[in-house]
């Protein structure tokens, strides 16, 4: 909820800047009256800028509520990008042909082809998102056994540390295999195969009608 709610002020920077002025007024009012003695057109001023703050407040909560899910969908997505490019970097994967690149393509088939609220997308989607954590989960942990092997001079733990990275290597290559066959899959569903031959054999039947017309 906080996190939505950051990303809510740093898109609508306006009612950030006012939201400041806001609780900087109501901070100095309250100052004020523990510190000085305020004149009635001080306390009027300071009234009118309360009255300003929870109109504010008012505006803000109503336009934050209104939007909500959007702010949430567009956080989760700024959120995913930045996961794509801090693990793209920190594990040297290729940048254009990698795990990420393939998730977008089926979530993008998927919403293209299907309701995204569809009980398949949702399967579909579900089953990505697992395959991505475990296979950055694999990649996090095959990052620090190979800092063990590298201090490691222990020849049996440096076979087993070897072992168990060729392991992690293969799940992940294992995942990545399976995504690439999911891919292929839907692409062999996206095609015009159908509407071609069904137009073609429109045309076929519109000519053979021709064909029997007599001329003038």
């Amino acid at each position: 909820m906080l996190d939505v709610a950051l990303y809510f002020f740093r898109q609508q920077k306006l009612y950030f800047y006012f939201g400041l002025l806001s609780l900087t007024s109501v901070y100095s009012y309250f100052l004020s009256l523990y510190f000085l003695e305020l004149s009635s057109f001080a306390i009027n001023t300071f009234n009118l800028l309360i009255a300003f703050s929870l109109l504010w407040s008012v505006l803000c909560y109503m336009s934050f509520s209104k939007n909500r899910q959007n702010y949430t969908y567009d956080r989760e997505k700024e959120k995913y990008k930045l996961l794509k490019h801090q693990i793209t970097l920190k594990y040297n994967l290729d940048i254009k042909d990698n795990i990420f690149s393939k998730i977008d393509l089926i979530v993008t088939f998927m919403r293209e082809k299907f309701s995204s609220k569809g009980l398949l997308s949702i399967r579909v989607l579900k089953v990505t998102n697992s395959s991505l954590a475990l296979y950055i989960e694999n990649l996090k942990i095959k990052d620090k056994l190979n800092r063990a092997l590298s201090l490691s001079s222990d020849l049996n733990k440096k076979e087993f540390y070897q072992n168990e990275i060729n392991k992690n290597t293969q799940q992940n290559l294992a995942i990545e295999e399976s995504l690439d066959n999911f891919i292929k899959e839907l692409m062999s569903k996206n095609n015009n195969d159908n509407k071609v031959d069904s137009i073609l054999n429109e045309f076929e039947h519109s000519t053979q009608i021709l064909t029997k017309i007599k001329q003038r």
